[in-house]
């Protein structure tokens, strides 16, 4: 939503002046740049699987196993959109990022920003299949 509304902004102002003084090599190249962002944005996010949590940043996609994982919560956003901040934060009321414990250490995902009835969903899914998966291991 964040990716489609800047590049619907940034776009229609590229159009205009792309109208106005034509098309050159900066204007494509700004085109294609917002497409390409928009379509990773489409695929960003969580995807739970039997086999593990898999999560799709803007640069990367990792894969953590159910044995892997020892904690998950849904922490408040600390991302690029608030500056990484936690005070003052005009998003805290809304938004949430999905952050798990890896072996020891706990790991943020500002890329699985997601709202709090999502975040919600994300947390019962996840807890659902650590369960699952402990009983499993037993």
């Amino acid at each position: 939503m964040i990716a489609g509304s800047f590049v619907s902004v940034f776009g229609a102002n590229l159009a205009i002046a792309a109208i106005d003084r034509g098309w050159d090599g900066t204007s494509v190249s700004i085109g294609v740049a917002l497409a390409a962002w928009l379509a990773r944005a489409c695929t960003m996010g969580v995807l739970i699987s039997d086999r593990g949590i898999t999560l799709r940043s803007w640069f990367r996609t990792r894969t953590y196993t159910f044995d892997r994982v020892r904690g998950y919560d849904a922490a408040r956003y600390s991302g690029i959109l608030n500056g990484f901040g936690v005070s003052l934060d005009p998003f805290f009321p809304r938004l949430r990022m999905l952050t798990l414990r890896v072996g020891e250490r706990w790991k943020e995902f500002p890329s699985t920003i997601c709202s709090r009835p999502t975040a919600k969903r994300l947390r019962d899914e996840i807890g659902g299949r650590l369960r699952a998966d402990d009983v499993a291991r037993e």
